[in-house]
């Protein structure tokens, strides 16, 4: 498992393609992630995503990614995809 924390702002716009391209180079491209925001605060939100389909939009100084492993799978228990 892989997790970035703040890993873009309005400044760093294409730091997040590159830790996605290398992991796209190990991992199938429909790796499930959680993509968390404002965790704690109101506002706040989970959503889950597959890998390739990461992008500098999905994230800002705000947001924590965290990037399943090989063998994890989504459940589906309510939340959207």
């Amino acid at each position: 498992m892989v997790a970035l924390q703040n890993p873009v702002s309005k400044r760093r716009r294409e730091q997040l393609d590159r830790p996605r391209d290398i992991l796209l180079e190990a991992r199938p491209p429909n790796t499930p992630m959680v993509l968390a925001r404002n965790l704690g605060r109101d506002g706040g939100s989970v959503r889950i995503k597959d890998l390739l389909d990461l992008g500098p939009d999905d994230a800002d100084i705000l947001a924590v990614i965290v990037i399943a492993n090989r063998q994890k799978r989504v459940a589906e228990r309510g939340l959207n995809r």
